[in-house]
């Protein structure tokens, strides 16, 4: 059995080539094409997130009771008009990102060897994988806690 997180479709980690069944000029380069109508609900994407996650991505790690790692909204001093808060104050609302449509737009619009900037990083999915794919990162993230996460797990 091949091990499904050391290879994944398009490219392996080393930027080696890994052939799909159907790998075609496009497909072969981008793993989906460019103006492809994206599913992440089958079970190609499913397949290639779950060998994301088996790779070491720990989206939720830190996000505390809740989803939420901070407390009221930081960007709205407060509770926001369209979010209903709970008893404490807390607003929820972050959520991981996923890393198969982070690698598609990597592949899509940064060539190898560029640079990826994330004025939001979070909890870093997005330097999780630019840094798998060989491009580097600049990541700007406000909160101290998720920032220091990054610093931990990368």
């Amino acid at each position: 059995m091949r091990n499904k997180a050391k290879h994944l479709l398009g490219t392996n980690l080393f930027g080696e080539a890994v052939q799909a069944k159907d790998a075609g000029g496009l497909a072969q380069k981008f793993i989906v094409p460019p103006f492809t109508i994206l599913d992440a609900r089958q079970g190609p994407w499913q397949e290639r997130k779950r060998a994301w996650v088996a790779l070491g991505i720990e989206g939720s790690k830190g996000r505390g009771e809740g989803g939420n790692v901070y407390g009221p909204d930081p960007m709205r001093g407060g509770v926001s008009w369209f979010q209903e808060a709970k008893e404490d104050g807390v607003v929820a609302g972050t959520s991981m990102f996923d890393p198969v449509l982070c690698e598609l737009v990597y592949r899509w619009f940064c060539p190898p060897g560029g640079r990826v900037l994330d004025p939001f990083a979070g909890e870093s999915t997005t330097l999780y994988v630019a840094a798998k794919l060989r491009r580097d990162y600049i990541g700007i993230e406000l909160n101290p806690d998720y920032a220091r996460l990054s610093k931990e797990r990368y």
